[in-house]
């Protein structure tokens, strides 16, 4: 039987509450993959989640960063990617809860012969002149990375967002993007920009890609879109109650 490789899970975290809870707790709960590590990297906030994930480090559950100052996403995953004492890297955002066992051995699985380097789940499709193109791109939700490869491109704004000029954008066939309704003359890149054309338009380094299927978000695992980046917006308020049912209902069980 082929031994498997360890993975290391790393999480950036800026004041998720239960979300953060339920994120941890999930993959602890529901993961079979036997070889794999938790690394949280937390930015300050309001302070309430730091006491809960020194518990967790106490208990060697987690590898906790702790930071001085709030990082911004780039930031924080360069550090994170940095700090990771694994080869392969699962990138998982705060707000994602996994719902069954096999959610890590789906991800693994492409890179096991090995025929590919990363393995992305998530699609955020591209766009161009209002139609979609391919190859589709994606978003960070949850990724596979082999370090070892990707380590010697890694920049510090590789996993950042930010809205440029769309004339300087270098890949404007292949927009990650859908424009803003009043800003025609802006393209906002989502995060991951820098990463994408990486492995995708440069490529240098001919990266193998897996891209899993749709259906994997949903069913393997969810995400709480929005409570990172609009928590007290109304329409957020029903997700920050179903994480916190779900995380009640993990816990009872």
């Amino acid at each position: 039987m082929t031994e498997k490789p360890p993975v290391e899970i790393v999480i950036p975290n800026y004041n998720g509450h239960e979300a953060i809870a339920l994120c941890l707790e999930a993959i602890r709960r529901r993961t079979a993959y036997p070889t794999y590590g938790i690394t949280v990297l937390n930015n300050p906030g309001d302070g309430q989640d730091a006491p809960y994930l020194r518990l967790l480090r106490d208990a060697r559950a987690i590898r906790l960063i702790e930071t001085d100052h709030d990082r911004k996403p780039g930031e924080a995953m360069y550090d994170l990617l940095h700090a990771s004492p694994s080869n392969w890297v699962c990138h998982m955002e705060s707000d994602v809860e996994v719902l069954t066992p096999d959610w890590l051995d789906i991800l693994m699985r492409p890179i096991q012969n090995p025929e590919c380097d990363i393995a992305v789940a998530r699609w955020i499709m591209a766009w161009d002149d209002d139609k979609a193109v391919t190859p589709p791109v994606w978003g960070p939700e949850v990724m596979l990375l082999n370090l070892r490869l990707y380590r010697p491109f890694l920049e510090p704004d590789d996993f950042q967002q930010r809205s440029i000029p769309l004339a300087d954008y270098k890949y404007r066939a292949r927009l990650p993007v859908i424009l803003p309704p009043n800003y025609s003359g802006y393209v906002n890149l989502d995060t991951c920009w820098r990463f994408t054309e990486k492995v995708t338009y440069e490529n240098s380094a001919r990266f193998r890609v897996a891209h899993i299927p749709a259906g994997y978000f949903g069913f393997k695992v969810r995400h709480y879109d929005g409570i990172s980046t609009r928590p007290t917006r109304p329409e957020i308020q029903p997700r920050w109650a179903m994480i916190r049912t779900n995380l009640a209902a993990l816990r009872r069980s």
